[in-house]
Formats: structure tokens, C-alpha cells, sequence
């Protein structure tokens, strides 16, 4: 996958994260809005950080201390979310559609380079 082809997932989460958002708020109000908003703001940093961090795990540079803080970003994501659906009235099942569309964001980019035959 081309550096160009993994900026573009940016694009897409931050995409899928409005028309979800809009999707929200338009037919289940301001609780699923702000679950679905709450987990894209967590899934977009959450891509760039993995993105960067493959980058260098696959360019080879310092891979013990990479690979160490790939696992402690997986921590840290996971302990924000438990935070989050433990300490605040947010819709979860809203928070984890917000959260999917990194899973949205890098499923259609692989679909449309398959399609466009351009890896």
C-alpha cells in the first residue's frame, strides 16, 4: 500500500465520521451523536499513530522499541475506551460505530485498489 493510498484513509475516516455523525443526529439524537463523534475522535489519531508506527516497524528503524510502543499505544487505546463506556452517558453501541469507521476507512480503500488494480 502506497504512502498516498494510507493518507487517503485519513480522509475516508474523517468522511464516514460525518455522514455517520449527521446519521445520528438526524434519527436518534444528541446521545447517539455524541457516541459516534466521541469514537471517530478516538479512531482518526488512533490510525495515524498505528500508521506511523507500521511505517517504521516495516522500515526497520529501532524495531524492540516500536514494537514496545505499538503495544502500549493498544493499552492505552483500550484503557481510554473501558474509560470512556464506564465514566460518561455516551451511547455505546453509537461509540463503537464511531470507532469502526477506521475498520469503514481502510476496508473501502482496500476494496477500490483491488478494483482499480493499483496496489
Amino acid at each position: 500500500m502506497s504512502q498516498k493510498a494510507l493518507k487517503k484513509i485519513d480522509l475516508l475516516i474523517v468522511g464516514y465520521a460525518v455522514i455517520l455523525c449527521g446519521g445520528a443526529a438526524a434519527f436518534f439524537g444528541f446521545r447517539s451523536f455524541a457516541g459516534v463523534a466521541t469514537g471517530a475522535a478516538i479512531a482518526l489519531p488512533n490510525w495515524i499513530l498505528s500508521r506511523w508506527l507500521g511505517v517504521k516497524l516495516i522500515l526497520d528503524e529501532h524495531k524492540t522499541r516500536v514494537s514496545l510502543l505499538l503495544a502500549l499505544k493498544m493499552i492505552s487505546l483500550l484503557g481510554v475506551i473501558l474509560l470512556i463506556l464506564s465514566l460518561t452517558s455516551v451511547d455505546p453501541v453509537a461509540f463503537m460505530i464511531g470507532l469502526s469507521t477506521l475498520v469503514f476507512g481502510i476496508f473501502s480503500e482496500g476494496i477500490w485498489m483491488i478494483v482499480k488494480n493499483d496496489n
